[in-house]
């Protein structure tokens, strides 16, 4: 067995030479040449869904450490949590927009060693579509399909590939009767009696409109939505 030595390596060498063996019929020379290349540590971070980070939802990364394996691994970030989920799976929650950085590090030869790190935009979800029976703003509707107990809803936004649930947490009902506009509000998602006595008012081709629009998504941000304007069948 024998060892190369260097003091000061460059990032890539070749080197020869040869290997003298004294036998019973004198020295033999066996000539070698080989060579090396020196790899900073790196690390590969990958967000898998979407290319962003999004308050309020679990977004997946993979992480991968060159020549570590995965259980060696393991991660930071600036802005939120990581939790490892096994085989270089991660879910990142942020916690505000801005930026998270995610650094790596990893157990080289019983040494902890940063493997690199790299920064992800943080945003917030986009703001959801509001809707009622199966209406979005500029469809048409029957009354009875806005009777009563009816509900609005708040879908998110579409290219959006997490799952993102909004509540609607009140909203106004705004209708013009004979040149007269007439309101009713409401704290919930449902539609009221006195919001549906206001419908019942229109003939075919009024308009009815629901607007102040308030929802609340998995974030714990309110957001205040455009209205859904309706015509009356």
């Amino acid at each position: 067995m024998g060892y190369y030595t260097v003091k000061n390596a460059n990032s890539s060498e070749n080197y020869k030479g040869f290997i003298r063996l004294s036998t019973p019929k004198g020295d033999l020379n066996y000539p070698f040449s080989a060579g090396y290349r020196v790899v900073p540590p790196s690390a590969a971070v990958s967000a898998t869904q979407m290319s962003d980070f999004y308050i309020g939802v679990d977004n997946p990364v993979e992480i991968n450490a060159a020549g570590v394996q995965a259980d060696q691994v393991s991660a930071g970030i600036s802005n939120g949590s990581i939790v490892p989920r096994g085989n270089g799976k991660y879910v990142v929650r942020v916690r505000r927009a801005g930026t998270a950085r995610v650094s790596v590090s990893a157990k080289v030869n019983g040494e902890t060693m940063a493997m690199g790190s790299k920064e992800f935009r943080v945003k917030r979800i986009p703001d959801p579509v509001p809707g009622v029976s199966g209406k979005k703003s500029g469809g048409k509707s029957t009354k009875g399909a806005l009777r009563t107990g009816t509900y609005l809803y708040a879908k998110k936004a579409d290219g959006f590939d997490f799952d993102a649930n909004f509540n609607v947490l009140g909203f106004k009902v705004r209708i013009e009767n004979r040149g007269k506009i007439e309101t009713a509000k409401t704290s919930g998602n449902a539609i009221t009696g006195q919001q549906f006595g206001l419908i019942l008012k229109l003939r075919p081709g009024g308009t009815v409109v629901f607007e102040d629009i308030v929802a609340k998504g998995p974030d714990g941000e309110r957001r205040r939505l455009p209205p859904v304007v309706l015509i009356i069948q």
